[in-house]
């Protein structure tokens, strides 16, 4: 087996879309990702109101967001 090695981006924030799930998965995947040795990741939901909202947009929103509920400034 071949070893590699994996770089994670640091200029983009690390974000895990979600769709299709149902609530109580959502928050059961979420669980268990703390039980990983990943770096930590903000999740978001795809819903109706942002399904065609370009990427950029969609990042700069969620980490707003995220930046507001956490305290915790994403800089790139």
């Amino acid at each position: 087996m071949k070893s590699s090695v994996v770089q994670i981006a640091k200029s983009v924030p690390r974000i895990c879309f979600l769709s299709g799930l149902s609530g109580e998965e959502t928050m059961m995947l979420i669980d268990a990702f703390g039980e990983t040795d990943l770096e930590p990741v903000v999740f978001a939901a795809l819903v109706p109101n942002s399904a065609d909202k370009p990427l950029r947009e969609l990042i700069e929103v969620i980490m707003g967001d995220h930046e507001m509920l956490s305290g915790k400034q994403f800089t790139s």
